[in-house]
């Protein structure tokens, strides 16, 4: 971001009696303050685990619901309430359809009342015959006012746009200023020569925050 720069002009008149000409310059220095915004910040408030509720089987998945938080897990005002929120589906799942596990949350410090936009990507895996994509999840959008956020869903490559919540401006209940939250569940793809049992795997995935 830049600040607006004016310039300022002055025109200085020639007054001229009879024959006399003369003529006044004037030159100054004048200060100018900058006030730059914070940086965004990104931290993890609870990390997604699946759990011990993987099968080893081949060419098999496992997908983490997690796009219907409760106003609690990531601090809004909306009015929300978990639903499927953790659960995990699919044929390498334990317990398909039932169990709950656990979907990352994580939050975004800025500048309070500023929009920032939010984009997840996928990697590529080490240690093991599997990939993830994160998904599955929400951002919350704080609108400034009180009962009106809301969670849009998150998609990987699909940029979304947020608000930082503003207490000033209205934001209530459980928002914290300057802060918004979103979630991540998604889904693990077991390849062709499957995972060793007994065996913790460790998946990353990219998030991308600017103003």
């Amino acid at each position: 971001m830049q600040p607006n720069k004016t310039k300022l002009a002055l025109q200085i008149g020639a007054v001229v009696l009879g024959a006399v000409c003369a003529s006044s310059v004037s030159a100054d220095s004048f200060n100018l303050t900058v006030n730059t915004i914070q940086d965004v910040q990104i931290d993890t408030v609870q990390a997604l685990d699946f759990g011990e509720n993987i099968t080893t089987d081949a060419s098999q998945s496992c997908v983490m619901d997690a796009d219907v938080p409760a106003d609690a897990d990531v601090f809004s005002d909306g009015g929300g309430a978990a639903t499927t929120f953790g659960v995990i589906t699919g044929a390498a799942c334990i317990g398909s359809g039932t169990t709950v596990a656990q979907p990352g949350i994580y939050s975004i410090q800025g500048e309070a009342g500023l929009d920032v936009t939010l984009t997840l990507s996928t990697e590529a895996q080490a240690g093991g015959d599997y990939t993830f994509s994160p998904g599955e999840g929400c951002g919350v959008d704080h609108d400034g006012a009180s009962g009106g956020d809301t969670c849009g869903a998150i998609t990987v490559g699909s940029p979304i746009t947020l608000t930082l919540a503003d207490t000033t401006a209205g934001d209530d209940g459980p928002t914290v200023d300057g802060f918004t939250h979103f979630t991540v569940g998604g889904t693990l793809a077991i390849g062709a020569t499957g995972l060793t049992s007994d065996t913790d795997y460790n998946a990353t995935f990219l998030v991308n925050v600017v103003y």
